[in-house]
């Protein structure tokens, strides 16, 4: 009943009224596809960016030693507490992080695992190329 109504209506109003609807739909649509599109492209844009002001950072010293004053304590504690855990904890509990330092040391383990991993298949990788 619903779309017998509907279909006397737009027949009344005529082809032209269908037209102009279906016409706005389809460039609403163009739209919404260009507006993620350019969300896409600029999103990309500065993950370039980021990128490579990442690679530049990595290239000066002083880089690394602002890294190892920030990822040497974390170590050290998490070092600690593993020895803790395998001494049956005979030595001073190791306090818990704060939860807004516990973030900071996931990335930083993260980072060290994932360097030393890498750097660990790199060099075995040069070695079985340098038998050849």
């Amino acid at each position: 009943m619903l779309a017998a109504l509907v279909s006397k209506l737009l027949g009344a109003a005529g082809t032209a009224f269908l037209d102009r609807v279906l016409t706005h739909v389809e460039r609403k649509a163009d739209s919404e596809t260009e507006r993620q599109r350019i969300h896409a492209a600029r999103e990309k844009a500065a993950n370039a960016e980021s990128s490579g002001v990442i690679k530049e950072a990595m290239a000066h010293r002083i880089f690394w030693v602002v890294w190892f004053i920030a990822a040497a304590p974390t170590a050290l504690w998490f070092g600690w507490g593993m020895l803790d855990s395998f001494m049956n904890g005979q030595l001073r509990d190791v306090a818990a992080l704060p939860p807004q330092l516990k973030t900071y040391a996931d990335i930083v383990f993260t980072n060290i695992f994932y360097v030393g991993g890498g750097a660990v298949g790199l060099q075995a990788l040069a070695k079985a190329i340098g038998r050849r």
